[in-house]
Parts: C-alpha cells; sequence; structure tokens
C-alpha cells in the first residue's frame, strides 16, 4: 500500500473513536509513534462519531496521499471503503472493532503494531465490493432482525453509553416485531 523507498510515504488515517476496542481511548500518538517507526508521516483523524467517518475519508483521499487507512470495524472499513473505491488510493486497514471481520478475512493482524507495519509493508489484496441499495459492504449485508437488533443496540448505546454487548443483551430482553406474509407475530427471542 505504501511504497516505503519513496521519501517520506504518507498516510490519511480515519480513526472511529466509537470503535468497540478502543472507546473512551485516544489511539493518535501511539499510532503516530507505530507508523513513523516504518518511515511513514501518519496524519491521524479522529472521528468522534460514526456518522463523521464518510466525510473525514472522503477529505483524506482529496489529500492525494499514498494510502488512506481505516482504524475502526467493520462499519469504519465500509465508510471509508466508499470514500477511496475508483480512486487508485489504496486502503490500509487496522483492526479497531470488536469483531474486524473483514480484518480477519484479509488475514490482517489483529495486534496495532503489526497491523500497521502490513499497511506499512504495502501488501496488496483486490477485494470485491458489492452494493445494496447504493451502499456499498466489503464482506457481508444483512437483512431482517440483524440490522432491526444493530439500530437498537446503537441506541441504546447511546443513550446510556453501554458497550456493545450489554446493549444487544438489553435488546434481546425486548420481544421484536415479525412480519411473515403480512401478520404480524410478537416473539421473545
Amino acid at each position: 500500500m505504501i511504497n516505503i523507498e519513496e521519501s517520506r510515504a504518507r498516510a490519511e488515517v480515519i480513526v472511529n473513536a466509537c470503535a468497540g476496542s478502543i472507546k473512551d481511548a485516544d489511539p493518535t500518538q501511539e499510532l503516530k509513534h507505530h507508523f513513523a517507526t516504518h518511515g511513514v508521516e501518519a496524519s491521524i483523524h479522529l472521528a468522534r462519531r460514526s456518522a463523521d467517518v464518510g466525510d473525514m475519508a472522503r477529505r483524506a483521499v482529496k489529500a492525494n496521499p499514498d494510502t488512506v487507512v481505516a482504524g475502526g470495524g467493520d462499519g469504519t472499513m465500509n465508510a471509508v471503503a466508499s470514500a477511496v473505491l475508483g480512486t487508485g488510493v489504496p486502503l490500509g486497514v487496522l483492526p479497531l472493532g470488536t469483531l474486524n471481520h473483514f480484518a480477519k478475512d484479509l488475514g490482517v493482524p489483529l495486534e496495532i503494531e503489526a497491523a500497521v507495519a502490513d499497511v506499512c509493508r504495502g501488501r496488496v489484496v483486490s477485494v470485491d465490493v458489492g452494493r445494496v441499495n447504493g451502499r456499498l459492504f466489503l464482506n457481508s449485508s444483512s437483512l431482517g432482525l440483524y440490522p432491526r437488533f444493530v439500530k437498537g443496540r446503537e441506541v441504546l448505546r447511546g443513550h446510556f453509553g453501554w458497550s456493545k454487548w450489554p446493549a444487544l443483551s438489553e435488546l434481546r430482553e425486548c420481544p421484536p416485531d415479525l412480519l411473515l406474509s403480512g401478520h404480524l407475530h410478537l416473539h421473545r427471542i
């Protein structure tokens, strides 16, 4: 992704501060240090709200870096990938989310220092992407109850400040509305 042989390689790094593994932490200095160790000048942009990630990524692409790096979970990867798709700028992956399915699928190391080294080494792989209702997805797209649970979980997280897992367990205690063949069914999970 980054050609280390060039002098002063540059990376624009978008970090989702709401990502599961870094909530309430600011990894800016640690990331700058890890990139500098590999001779890469990294501009770190910390998104305080998940909704800001896409705009930050589009601005990062306009800065004409050697790579744009996404730090977060699968949602962050989707948002940043949407900004870099078709630009010729490679996407670097830092798995800072809760489950990091996309990073795992690519074989990206889950430890931050090793993941930064992976980005700086320039290992590039092609990835198929898809679109559903105009929105890009990388490794999966869901329909049915799961997206509804995720939306509810995010509301609970924002309202009560809960982590993802207690919010999801709280959702499990609520009966979901299920519409099958035009008939409304209420069930406990």
